[in-house]
């Protein structure tokens, strides 16, 4: 009996609008943090397969590291993950999907029909497509093959069900019902809203496993269970880090500073709330300006110290095996991922590539256009220094880890 995750829309790298610009710079990090839990979490509980539905990546334009670490996550879970590219991380040859080198355990589905993968090994056959742009035709593109006796059939795919007129792969009862599956995994949607089942195929979203919002409130996670021919079971397990609320407060008749604070939670830090005050008060509250400007004042003088010290922690720590300060690695970071990128083009292209027959030929001649450079050494150069940045990443994250600084507030 296979023993599964399932879940999808990470959104990596989301700006947090809702935000200031420093606590949206907080959640981004903790957001990243998200997979190396998910792969804790899975390695503790038995975990052998990993079904990733899509929206991993806000988009294309990512963050530093944010790719390579969740590269970096996957490969220390010890069964294998399967990912089914969404409308917002579409498989192209810009995307991260193409460009970074994954880890053997990690399968991604790169083509708009369905692709059958096998696991013999867990008694199951996960079938799954990709968006190959931000929005994929209705329907589920293809069906599953016969040769799946005694095996549990899943099927991982990005899209919507119910949906008339979406452009995100929409699905209906009906294609859900005769798609022979035993369990349809989707991403797309950011709420839980149950298992459900038509005829005998189970399905479900997941939702997002972190809110990004005030419109994705209370808990969020993923689901984890079991999976046989014929039979499912699921459990959702909240897992995000922080929740979104909101909190209404009626504040008639009494002070609303004490009111909210015993409507708070015992640790109202752990979470993001919106708080509304309701009622009517006598006189209106007292504001004093002067004491407000002068303690906003104070808080940037703490901020322009702990800055300044960062900064020269950087400019002195060292990173250990690199053999450069902090501050120099991240400019060598920054270097190597430009020219990763670079690479990263240069060895996808052929060596040798059919063009055609020749212009103005009559005698059938085939040409061919070939690469004026070698491209399996820029594929192994490629693999070489990705293997660089993820050592260089892993001793800078041992600074940060190991090392503190002092600051005089």
């Amino acid at each position: 009996m296979l023993r599964f995750i399932h879940a999808a829309d990470f959104h990596l790298d989301s700006a947090f609008t809702a935000l200031p610009e420093e606590k949206a710079r907080l959640r981004r990090q903790e957001a990243r943090q998200l997979t190396d839990r998910l792969v804790d979490y899975a390695n503790d509980h038995g975990v052998e397969l990993l079904l990733l539905a899509g929206d991993l990546f806000d988009s294309d334009q990512l963050y530093g590291q944010t790719a390579q670490e969740l590269a970096r996550s996957l490969a220390r879970f010890r069964g294998h993950a399967v990912i089914a590219p969404g409308n917002h991380d579409f498989y192209a040859a810009s995307s991260p999907y193409a460009r970074l080198l994954w880890p053997e355990n990690v399968h991604i589905f790169r083509e708009e029909r369905l692709q059958r993968l096998p696991f013999p090994q867990y008694g199951c056959v996960v079938y799954g497509a990709a968006f190959t742009a931000p929005a994929a035709p209705a329907g589920i593109p293809g069906s599953l093959g016969p040769e799946d006796e005694g095996l549990a059939r899943i099927l991982l795919l990005h899209g919507e069900v119910g949906v008339r007129d979406s452009r995100y792969r929409a699905m209906t009862l009906k294609d859900v019902e005769q798609s022979g599956a035993d369990y349809l995994a989707l991403g797309h949607v950011h709420a839980f809203g149950g298992v459900q089942q038509a005829g005998r195929t189970f399905w479900a979203y997941p939702g997002c496993p972190e809110g990004r919002g005030f419109d994705e409130l209370g808990d969020k996670g993923f689901l984890t269970g079991t999976v046989e021919p014929g039979q499912v079971k699921l459990t959702f397990a909240p897992f995000a880090r922080r929740r979104y609320q909101w909190l209404t407060v009626d504040v008639t008749g009494v002070d609303p500073l004490e009111a909210l604070r015993r409507e708070l939670p015992p640790h109202p830090e752990a979470d993001i709330f919106r708080m509304v005050l309701t009622g009517e008060t006598e006189e209106p509250p007292e504001y004093d300006y002067a004491a407000t400007r002068a303690a906003v004042d104070q808080i940037d003088d703490k901020v322009r110290r702990i800055r300044h010290a960062q900064h020269a922690f950087n400019a002195t720590a060292e990173v250990p095996g690199e053999g450069m300060t902090v501050d120099e690695a991240l400019v060598a970071l920054a270097q190597m991922n430009a020219k990763l990128a670079v690479l990263a083009r240069l060895r996808s292209a052929q060596a040798k590539k059919r063009v055609g027959q020749g212009w103005g030929n009559t005698q059938g001649v085939i040409e061919y256009e070939y690469a004026n450079y070698d491209v399996e050494r820029a594929a192994a150069d490629y693999a070489e220094l990705f293997q660089c940045i993820a050592d260089m990443q892993l001793n800078i994250d041992l600074v940060n880890q190991t090392q503190t600084f002092e600051v005089e507030l």
